[in-house]
């Protein structure tokens, strides 16, 4: 007695119609892709409203607050910071004076923040690169 499994086939393929889709079901397979039935994804939500620029996705990303387990660091406002002292100083010039108020700021940035490491890891790399840009234009 012979086994028919012809009936496997239809659960596999269930709501999938059409040679080409079952192909193309079967290749996503052989890559690695599983599909789960009944699950949301970002394709499923409906499209934007006309005039509306930022995807519903996007707009809670934005607003979300990007803070620590304990939700005492404000990451963003500490790239912010970051960013702002790398733009106010970017390129470095040969004066003392510039490497001194240098300093200075980035001793003021890090304590705004109560010297938070993450804040002071970000200003020292901040630092070094300008150390790495300094160098470039001096032999230049």
């Amino acid at each position: 007695m012979e086994l028919d499994f012809s009936k496997l086939e239809g659960l596999s393929y269930r709501g999938i119609d059409g040679d080409k889709a079952r192909a193309e079901k079967d290749k996503l397979i052989e890559r690695g892709f599983t599909l789960v039935e009944g699950e949301k994804t970002p394709f499923d939500v409906p499209p934007a409203k006309a005039g509306n620029n930022t995807a519903p996705t996007q707009q809670g990303r934005l607003n979300r607050k990007f803070t620590g387990i304990d939700g005492s660091r404000n990451y963003r406002a500490m790239y912010r910071a970051a960013c702002d002292f790398h733009e106010q100083h970017n390129p470095p010039t040969e004066s003392p004076e510039y490497w001194e108020r240098t300093a200075i700021e980035i001793a003021e940035v890090s304590r705004s923040f109560n010297n938070d490491p993450f804040i002071k890891g970000l200003l020292c790399a901040i630092y070094e690169e300008l150390g790495r840009e300094y160098k470039l234009i001096a032999k230049a």
